[in-house]
């Protein structure tokens, strides 16, 4: 049963550093034939952080499947795998013309990066978010803020704020005020 497989798959995540659970989830990926099985796979070697790992969910992210459940589990776990050389996998997977869940999830391992990288990789995935966050379309407004609540930079910070000023969308004002409070300790997010 694919339910009972991703269960188990699931739970050898929490086996952080163990070689021979990234070794079942590894086989599991390869072999399993079932797509939501395979993804959670993924998403669970990321979290094991063992070595070799990165490799696997790196390739598993170009890995097309219903849903793009890999692409989005692999992006998971590279955000799992706290590990900056991701970065450009991530990087990619936000740009325009891919697929919207995709890029949600990029948007959110790029800012689930932001404390793990070095000060120039941190820069660049400000910038990145920034330039969705200015997006003509709402849901990549909202990725984007998803992503910018993850970093501690102030112009993540005076972003969301101008955004739960002016945007010309309620739910986005609601969402951008609401991430401010919660991450910045703004006091007006009542206002």
């Amino acid at each position: 049963d694919p339910r009972v497989r991703m269960s188990a798959a699931s739970a050898l995540g929490s086996f952080t550093g163990d070689a021979t659970a990234a070794a079942a989830l590894t086989a599991c990926i390869a072999q399993d034939k079932h797509e939501y099985v395979a993804g959670t796979a993924v998403s669970a070697l990321g979290q094991t952080r063992a070595a070799g790992a990165r490799d696997t969910v790196m390739k598993a992210v170009g890995r097309s499947s219903h849903n793009e459940f890999i692409a989005i589990s692999a992006l998971n776990g590279l955000a799992s795998l706290r590990d900056a050389a991701a970065i450009p996998h991530a990087t990619d997977r936000a740009k325009e013309g891919v697929n919207h869940y995709v890029r949600a999830s990029a948007m959110g391992t790029l800012g689930s990066l932001w404390d793990w990288s070095d000060r120039r990789d941190q820069m660049a995935i400000v910038d990145t978010l920034l330039a969705h966050a200015r997006s003509d379309m709402h849901q990549t407004r909202l990725q984007a803020f998803t992503g910018l609540s993850r970093t501690g930079d102030p112009r993540a910070g005076a972003r969301l704020a101008a955004a739960a000023q002016s945007d010309p969308l309620g739910l986005v004002k609601s969402k951008a005020r609401f991430m401010r409070h919660i991450d910045w300790g703004d006091s007006t997010m009542f206002d």
